[in-house]
């Protein structure tokens, strides 16, 4: 077996990182809805994302605060082995830093889930019922992981789709965060491993966890601390409220584009940057006004050709909307 580096995040002092990791050696690997061929030296990833009784050991040993539902009775006796949400992405870090391990970038967490080959799923290509903890099981919360051992990566991870989105260390713009994966909440369009969502760095959700990674080279640390989730966020058990917008906004959206003129709208591509923009409006919070911004990253470069959506005719806008937003819709009506 070969030995574990020593972690390369910045100048931590880091402890020892646990065992329970999953080797992803370097070379080629295929990125994206595209499957753009990509290439990474090789790294080590959790199996499965931080659970609450480890985030609760991490904050106990640093003065970390944690989220509100961690003080409800009895809730670690339960929820011990659930993945840690409520966590904002300067926790999350912080959280990463002290066990001497860093955030994944999204395409580490992408090679992660998809193998070499660009599979759309961590199992294979096809959505198949019971291998992950997603909406359409209608479990309505987390689970604790490695519950779906069928869901496996082909470098042995878990919970990798579904059961919480995940932070990745990826910008999509100064404070915004790319996040992986789908949870409890999302239907199986949305834990697709080649799709991306966008997140503030201080937005937490009751859908929202990480995991960790340990790299064979360096890369340039964030120089972030760790903050408070904003007052007022809604963290309870069993929420979402925050997707159930995201999801009302993007329908609204769609049918306005339809009213107005449907050969102007672009549809809906997960990973564009259009659908980028929407998420910045709608699912994530402004900062408190007495919670100033972290320096910002470099921005990620937008992928050439990239500038301005291609025109589509309107039966092209009907099957993009049915493809990617049918199972939404569907799900809403359940809700209702």
């Amino acid at each position: 077996m070969r030995g574990m580096p020593a972690p390369c995040v910045g100048d931590e002092t880091a402890a020892p990182p646990r065992a329970a990791m999953a080797h992803v050696p370097g070379g080629p690997f295929l990125f994206g809805p595209r499957r753009e061929v990509r290439v990474l030296p090789e790294f080590w990833i959790d199996r499965f994302p931080v659970t609450n009784v480890e985030f609760a050991r991490f904050a106990e040993a640093t003065g970390a605060r944690l989220p509100e539902h961690f003080r409800q009775s009895g809730f670690l006796e339960r929820k011990r082995d659930h993945p840690a949400v409520g966590i904002t992405f300067a926790q999350a870090l912080a959280c990463a830093r002290h066990a001497g391990k860093d955030l994944p970038t999204e395409e580490e967490w992408e090679k992660a889930a998809r193998g070499t080959d660009g599979r759309t799923y961590p199992w294979g290509e096809n959505y198949e019922p019971g291998r992950c903890n997603a909406g359409d099981g209608l479990r309505r919360d987390t689970t604790p992981v490695g519950s779906f051992p069928k869901g496996t990566s082909p470098f042995g991870c878990q919970d990798l789709a579904g059961n919480v989105w995940e932070w990745t260390r990826t910008f999509a713009g100064r404070d915004v965060c790319v996040v992986k994966g789908g949870s409890w909440f999302d239907p199986p369009v949305a834990v697709r491993a080649d799709r991306r969502f966008t997140a503030r760095s201080s937005f937490a959700s009751a859908s929202l966890g990480f995991r960790c990674v340990v790299r064979s080279e360096p890369i340039a640390p964030l120089l972030l601390e760790a903050r408070a989730p904003r007052a007022g966020l809604r963290l309870s058990e069993g929420g979402g409220e925050e997707w159930t917008l995201l999801l009302a906004e993007l329908r609204a959206r769609a049918q306005r584009a339809f009213a107005t003129d449907a050969e102007d709208f672009p549809g809906i591509e997960f990973a564009a940057g259009e659908l980028d923009s929407i998420l910045r409006e709608v699912l994530t919070p402004e900062p408190a006004p007495d919670s100033p911004l972290p320096p910002g990253p470099v921005p990620v470069p937008a992928p050439p050709g990239r500038a301005r959506p291609p025109r589509v005719s309107r039966s092209e806008v009907l099957v993009g909307l049915l493809s990617a937003l049918g199972t939404f819709f569907g799900l809403l009506g359940f809700l209702a």
